[in-house]
Formats: C-alpha cells, sequence, structure tokens
C-alpha cells in the first residue's frame, strides 16, 4: 500500500467542518477573481459590479422610472474587434437593433452610448423616455441609419439628433413646451427597417414630430437585396432578415430545453455568482452569438458588397438601382400613412452625400474620392436622380403643416469647399451643423 504524502496526511486529519471550509474559502477565492476579471474587464468598481449584477439578475428596474443602469463600457473597437455583437443585437423584425446601456470608443475617438432603450446619447450621459409623454413636452424622435447615430463626430453632444435640438432651442419652435429630442438612429438602417421600427414601436411614444432623415443606405444596400433576391426579395426585408430564417431557427432549436420558466429563473439565480456570469461570458463566445457575430460583422462591413458593386456598376442604370429607388419612395409613402394613421408630424429628408451634393470638395474629401471606385458614384447618381423625383413628387402632394418632405441633397453644402465629409457620407460636427439649420429652417417655415 503506497503511503501518504504530507497533502493526503494534512487533509486526513481534519474534519468535515474544516472540509467544507477550505471548500469555501477556495469558492471564495475564485468568485473574487471573477469579480476583479468583470471590474477590470468593464472598467467598474467591485461594488458597482456586485450591484448592478444582482439588480439585473432580479430584473427589479421599473419600466416606467427615470433610474438607468450604468452602462458597460465595451473598450475601444475597431473593424476587427470581436465585441461588435454587442453593439448590435439580433432583431428578427428589424434584422438587428441598438444594444441598450452600452457605451465604447471607436477607434480611440469616437464616444457612442446608448441608454437602456437602446435610444443613442444626444450628450447626456443618464437618460430615459417615458412612453407616457410629459403634458409639457414636444417630443420629436429622429429615424435613420448611421449618420442619425452619431458616426462622424467625435462626441454624442455633436451628432445631428443633438445638434438639430440646439438650433429648435434658438429658434424657439416650441415656446410653451420643452423640447425633448430622441436620437433613434440604427448603424446601417434603410427606410424600411426605419418603418418598421416606426410602425411596431416608436409611434408607442406619442412622438409629436418624426424626423426621417435617410437615403444613404437605400442607395448602397437595396440594389444588392434586389439583385441577389430578385423577384423574391421583400420591400421591407434586409439580407439579415434571409439569415435570420435558420439562425432564429437553429437558436430556438438549440435552446428548446432551457427555455422554460424554471430554467431561466435559476439561471437568472446563478448570474448572481460572478464565476458563474464568467463561465456562461465565455461560453456564449462559442455558441450561439457567434452567429451573432459574424452576422453584425457581415452587416456592417461585407466583402459581399464589393463584389455587387463590381457587378450593379456595369450598368449604374441597371433595373436594380432604379427599383431601389422606388422601393424607396414607396416606404417614404408608408411612412407618410403611418403618420396620419397615429395622428403625429412627419418631416422627411433626403440627406446630402459626397458627388451628389454639388460641393466643392476640400483636399481632404479628394483623398477620400479618389480611394473609392468612381463606378460607385455612379449608381449613387442614378439612384439619387430617381429618389429626387419621387422626393418632389411627394413634396407637391403631401406638403403642408404636418407633413412635410423636403430634399436637402443638394441645399446644404451647395457651394462650400471646407472640410466636411469624413467619408464618402458621414460627415463632422460642422457639416451636421449645417444640416441641422437647414433641417430646423424648414421646420420653421412649415410650423
Amino acid at each position: 500500500m503506497r503511503p501518504q504524502n504530507r497533502f493526503e496526511n494534512f487533509f486526513s486529519r481534519l474534519n468535515i467542518f474544516h472540509k467544507f471550509a477550505i471548500l469555501a474559502v477556495i469558492l471564495a477565492l475564485i468568485e473574487g477573481a471573477s469579480l476583479l476579471y468583470f471590474a477590470v474587464g468593464l472598467k467598474r468598481s467591485l461594488s458597482e459590479y456586485i450591484a448592478v449584477s444582482w439588480l439585473v439578475a432580479e430584473k427589479k428596474a421599473d419600466k416606467q422610472s427615470k433610474v438607468e443602469f450604468p452602462s458597460v463600457f465595451l473598450g475601444n473597437l475597431n473593424a476587427d474587434s470581436k465585441l461588435w455583437h454587442k453593439v448590435f443585437l439580433l432583431d428578427p423584425l428589424r434584422g438587428w437593433k441598438n444594444a441598450p446601456a452600452i457605451s465604447y470608443t471607436n477607434y480611440g475617438t469616437d464616444y457612442y452610448a446608448s441608454n437602456s432603450q437602446g435610444f443613442m446619447s444626444i450628450g447626456e450621459h443618464e437618460f430615459y423616455y417615458q412612453k407616457k409623454k410629459p403634458v409639457d413636452t414636444y417630443r420629436i424622435i429622429v429615424i435613420g441609419g448611421s449618420t442619425v447615430y452619431g458616426q462622424g463626430v467625435r462626441l454624442p453632444k455633436d451628432n445631428l439628433p443633438a445638434k438639430l435640438k440646439q438650433q429648435l432651442l434658438k429658434l424657439q419652435i416650441q415656446k410653451d413646451k420643452k423640447i425633448e429630442v430622441i436620437n433613434a438612429g440604427v448603424g446601417g438602417y434603410s427606410s424600411g427597417q426605419e418603418l418598421l421600427y416606426l410602425i411596431t414601436d416608436l409611434y408607442a411614444y406619442s412622438p409629436d414630430l418624426v424626423i426621417a432623415y435617410n437615403g444613404w443606405n437605400d442607395q448602397h444596400y437595396v440594389p444588392g437585396l434586389l439583385h441577389t433576391y430578385g423577384n423574391e426579395f421583400g420591400a421591407l426585408k434586409t439580407r439579415e432578415h434571409y439569415k435570420m430564417e435558420t439562425i432564429v431557427a437553429d437558436y430556438f432549436e438549440n435552446r428548446r430545453d432551457v427555455t422554460s420558466e424554471f430554467a431561466r429563473l435559476m439561471l437568472s439565480r446563478l448570474r448572481r455568482v460572478a464565476t458563474v456570469d464568467l463561465v456562461l461570458e465565455w461560453a456564449g463566445r462559442f455558441a450561439v452569438p457567434s452567429a451573432n457575430r459574424n452576422y453584425v460583422k457581415a452587416n456592417i462591413r461585407d466583402e459581399e458588397i464589393q463584389a455587387l458593386f463590381a457587378s450593379l456598376t456595369k450598368d449604374p442604370e441597371s433595373s436594380e438601382v432604379v427599383a431601389s429607388a422606388e422601393l424607396y419612395i414607396r416606404n417614404l409613402e408608408l411612412m407618410i400613412a403611418a403618420a396620419k394613421a397615429h395622428k403625429f408630424k412627419l418631416a422627411i429628408f433626403l440627406q446630402p452625400l459626397m458627388d451628389v451634393d454639388g460641393k466643392v470638395p476640400s483636399n481632404e474629401e479628394q483623398k477620400i474620392h479618389a480611394n473609392v471606385p468612381s463606378s460607385y458614384f455612379a449608381v449613387r447618381k442614378v439612384f439619387y436622380e430617381k429618389a429626387r423625383q419621387g422626393i418632389r413628387q411627394l413634396g407637391e402632394e403631401h406638403n403642408g403643416a404636418d407633413i412635410h418632405v423636403t430634399d436637402l441633397s443638394q441645399k446644404v453644402f451647395l457651394g462650400k469647399s471646407e472640410h466636411i465629409y469624413v467619408d464618402i457620407g458621414h460627415v463632422n460636427a460642422q457639416g451636421n451643423d449645417l444640416i441641422a439649420v437647414a433641417m430646423a429652417a424648414d421646420l420653421e417655415r412649415y410650423r
């Protein structure tokens, strides 16, 4: 028989109480290390992490209160970051949506933050919008893609909805009520997704005015959908909706054994323990969320886009480009119908973009332009020519006190030579200033 070593001899002398005490100490050390990991990784204090993890697990937040959980800071993200799946979440209806209560920097400079409702900051650190609108509030909701979301500027206070609020306050467009501007922009959204967002969610916030600022993503994404899916393309679908048909099915198929109320209850209790939370965090990176990561990466930066435009630009006036402009106008018509049905005012603005705006390019903008195939801009020009015709017709039919449709694409930057564009569509703070001034003047004219 093998003699016991010192370690075995030590444990053989311990009674059951001492063994449990040692085990408890070991587990406590592991839990402490897990807490430290989350605190360092999320840049939060230990007490703050513990408080938030318990509150979230119990789900005691009153959704009608103004209490905001501290947002999770994801760190500095770039094109190759592994955390984009935490910025944009899969959504079966709209394809994707903003993740709630997160903040991050992009390439070390631009800062973004969302609240628990998925709305983006326009400069506030803590903000919440009650669905039951206060009687003393004039509520404006701005919908659009990344140009509304805030891409192009360094701080939320310089994004387009923030600049618009500043201009409206200057004009005193509402003297008897407090002006509230909600940034409902979502990166990558085209008019179809904006329409779905509006009629399924945003209208419940009882807006007095909805502003739709768009054009670019319809020009950029929709021709490809028509090219890929042809007659089978649904006007309100994105490519991600087609992917979701299999992704969502697989998700529920693989998770059906943990979707019961009992399992959800047990999981919420377990997530109070940082060690379990850490295990679930890392396990999730190799489970279904990986599909979310691939999905979002494909949506935001997809190599297929280049191949797509290589085929489309052989014939810029192809039926896909023309049809995408027609679908864009149809989606705007549906927005107008929704505004009339739900009795809120609606302002639609066709956004300015590089090479179709009449701007004199700066030296920096010339360099940006030179790095993009001329065929891409050829497609853009065809789309905008058709879209402008439709915008003009909508304006002639509907413009008035409650509905106004305006083409800003050749109005805002015409003849200007200063540096405004940071890429082929996003603008800097000065550009947002100019756009906001034009928007506010238009709203004032139709007031």
